[in-house]
């Protein structure tokens, strides 16, 4: 069975999630790929909708906190209207890091690195490689 990376650092990112929609997410097979269709998805539904996939070899070792890290993820790209460029990745990882720093100021250095490989590390992963990391556990470790 896996286990998480850091469970800590799951309980932060669920917190997190929660404050951020009070009411919920909704997980689908097919969510926006780009930073408008999920503006308008978002101003047509009032509600943040994230992919399901590729949810069973993360870090979290649980599906349902890897969709809250997408989900919250989701919200600093509409927050600061950041695009799905690498670009726009790396501003909304920042927003992430900084906010889980105000949240938990003395959270340890390894969770800002969990966000940063999450978001940056597999962005850049898979623009050289052409590949989406499948394995995000092996992947990880190796980097940390």
């Amino acid at each position: 069975m896996l286990q998480p990376i850091d469970s800590s650092f799951n309980r932060a990112i669920v917190a997190i999630a929660q404050d951020t929609f009070p009411h919920g997410f909704d997980v689908a097979d097919h969510a926006p790929s780009t930073l408008a269709d999920l503006h308008a998805h978002v101003s047509l539904t009032g509600r943040m909708l994230v992919w399901a996939g590729a949810s069973d070899r993360t870090i979290y070792a649980d599906p349902g906190v890897n969709w809250a890290m997408r989900a919250w993820h989701d919200s600093c790209h509409l927050s600061g209207s950041h695009d799905f460029t690498i670009a726009g990745e790396s501003l909304a990882c920042m927003a992430q890091i900084d906010q889980l720093a105000r949240v938990y100021p003395g959270a340890p250095s390894l969770w800002s690195r969990l966000i940063w490989l999450e978001v940056i590390g597999q962005a850049l992963h898979a623009d050289a490689s052409g590949q989406f990391v499948t394995d995000q556990v092996s992947w990880t470790r190796a980097r940390i």
